[in-house]
């Protein structure tokens, strides 16, 4: 298939791109060549490619920024899912989108399937719920809900938590906000599935099993060798944000398994994998 990608070269798209160039010609654009936003960018580099599906994984993913600025917030996510999605349809291609679990107001207990309906309390939400609603509107679409997700493509919170722990010495880390940790390459994995099965519709895809971001954090630091007992127990109340986060935002993945055999590994093993990759070997002996 021709396959476009949009925000090819982000944290997601880095991984996604390797995989489909083994069975798939592809083509996609970053935020440096142009704005999603841009219908007329967008139809250019569409009506030149001509795909036969596009993944749409352009997005503003700084949830504390939207919050500040939520015009831009929806323009990017609503209305920039909206000119990819209606451009693709003209052209008969189908359209592939990845979401967030910040959709969901986090006030569950179980984990959110779904069939639950959505109610994102935070601006980024708020967002990217009018993108997947911009998606849906047209003929052949997916929707691919995600959450925390990490890897070599882009700033993360792993990442980003062995830094501050080198740099700092000690941190706080919110033990009551409890989501699923998921690897970009084994999501990459499951896209791949989901393109090449013609999948339609809504899925939940992430690795197996729930965390919070203190369990994350202590995960990490320990599979690097460093001293977990650095990282602390921290209460939302305790170390707040502009931006509020689901407290309980574990997605229930059981669809993408049932109709297309989708299960992603336990997230300590997907973990293991991305600290242990060569990109991060020579973090292994800080402390």
């Amino acid at each position: 298939m021709r396959v476009f990608v949009t925000g090819w070269n982000g944290l997601l798209g880095t991984s996604l791109v390797p995989l489909l160039r083994h069975a798939h010609d592809v083509d996609g654009f970053g935020v440096e060549d142009g704005e999603v936003t841009d219908l007329q960018f967008v139809r250019a580099r569409f009506e030149r490619f001509k795909p036969d599906a596009v993944f749409h994984l352009a997005a503003w993913t700084a949830v504390d920024a939207c919050e500040a600025e939520p015009d831009k917030a929806f323009r990017v996510n609503g209305e920039g899912s909206r000119v990819v999605a209606n451009e693709a349809a003209r052209l008969n291609a189908r359209v592939i989108a990845v979401s967030t679990d910040y959709v969901f107001d986090g006030e569950g207990t179980r984990p959110y399937t779904e069939d639950d309906a959505p109610a994102p309390k935070s601006v980024y939400g708020k967002s990217k719920l009018s993108g997947e609603e911009a998606v849906a509107g047209v003929a052949d679409w997916a929707i691919v809900r995600t959450a925390w997700l990490y890897g070599g493509g882009g700033r993360n919170f792993v990442d980003t938590i062995l830094t501050a722990l080198d740099e700092r010495g000690n941190l706080e880390v919110v033990n009551d906000q409890v989501g699923s940790p998921t690897y970009a390459q084994d999501l990459s994995g499951a896209l791949v599935t989901l393109l090449e099965a013609g999948a339609q519709g809504l899925y939940h895809v992430a690795n197996v099993g729930e965390a919070s971001w203190f369990d994350l954090a202590r995960e990490a630091a320990t599979l690097t060798g460093r001293n977990p007992e650095r990282i602390r127990p921290a209460t939302t109340a305790q170390v707040p944000r502009p931006a509020p986060r689901p407290a309980y935002s574990v997605l229930d993945c059981t669809r993408a398994a049932t109709r297309h055999g989708i299960r992603l590994r336990p997230w300590r093993n997907a973990l293991a994998d991305y600290l242990a990759s060569p990109s991060k070997a020579d973090q292994g002996d800080a402390r």
